[in-house]
């Protein structure tokens, strides 16, 4: 049966039709709240989060893994860090740049995670915090972010597995933006902060591997989302606040389900039909997990 089916049940008595839900759940917390935490995963179920701001508020080195029912600490990062780039999975991750103290500017520090412990790698050359990240651990990409001075920066540097180089620059100046993808080739940005004065931050951007192109822009503006999930055809996005909506690889759809907590500052992992969003400001600790399928629900009526 396909959504909208419907048909008589001969053994309870009763109409029975197919719905399609889209909805937000409550999932289990961390152990740590944070806000600008950097983390993802392709899964659900094999999530991971470090670093970020706790109460204080101060940068913490802590990691924290997602299995699907709880969250458990793991090895903390070398250096305790807020607002660093993301990309790879729970067992081979690089997080790399953001703040870490005593300095208020990016760092160009990056660390590689094999599932079990954070490895210090090569530098990334530029000093930036607040960026956005996509592809694996042997082959990723950053761009954009934020520096003391000139501010927001267009800058993309992609990670070949064991040294970064300079790419092409996006078509906008953004930080604390959103971020999809599973290549290096094929990624996606959208909303950050540095919109022209009086508008919102609603634009985005397609990365090729060599090119930044503008695409649909986002239904509703999102400063400080640092969110995203999926893959650059399929991702999904929530928050700030609670407004969720998809791309489908030619535009943006908003989503019948709102977060039950809103925030900005978070970070997403899974796909664009099941997604963890996990953390944000200010420093929470609440998960959420998003879902869509099909349910069976009785028709009643009335005479």
């Amino acid at each position: 049966p396909l959504e909208g089916d419907i048909w008589y049940n001969t053994t309870s008595g009763t109409i029975k039709g197919l719905q399609f839900v889209q909805a937000w759940s409550s999932a289990p917390s961390l152990n740590t709240g944070r806000n600008l935490g950097s983390g993802g995963g392709a899964t659900v179920n094999a999530s991971l989060v470090c670093g970020g701001i706790t109460t204080g508020p101060s940068a913490t080195a802590n990691s924290e893994e997602y299995n699907g029912s709880s969250w458990s600490e793991g090895n903390n990062l070398p250096t305790a860090t807020d607002g660093a780039a993301f990309f790879g999975t729970q067992t081979a991750a690089i997080s790399a740049e953001g703040r870490q103290p005593p300095a208020n500017a990016g760092a160009q520090k990056a660390y590689s995670y094999d599932g079990t412990s954070w490895t210090a790698t090569p530098d990334t050359g530029t000093n930036s915090r607040n960026a956005a990240g996509a592809g694996v651990q042997t082959a990723g990409v950053i761009f954009g972010g934020y520096d003391n001075s000139p501010g927001p920066q267009n800058k993309t540097i992609e990670w070949n597995g064991s040294s970064w180089t300079n790419g092409n620059n996006m078509n906008v100046n953004r930080e604390s933006h959103g971020g999809a993808g599973v290549l290096q080739t094929a990624a996606i940005v959208f909303g950050g902060n540095n919109p022209p004065v009086g508008t919102t931050p609603t634009s985005a951007e397609e990365y090729d591997g060599t090119n930044w192109t503008s695409i649909a822009s986002l239904s509703t503006g999102r400063p400080n989302v640092r969110g995203g999930t999926g893959t650059s055809d399929n991702a999904i996005v929530a928050g700030p606040p609670t407004a969720t909506e998809q791309w489908n690889g030619s535009s943006w759809t908003a989503v019948p389900a709102t977060l039950a907590t809103g925030r900005g500052s978070h970070q997403m992992s899974g796909t664009y039909v099941s997604a963890l969003l996990f953390g944000g400001s200010p420093y929470s600790t609440a998960s959420e997990e998003y879902s869509e399928g099909t349910t069976t629900k009785t028709v009643t009526t009335s005479t």
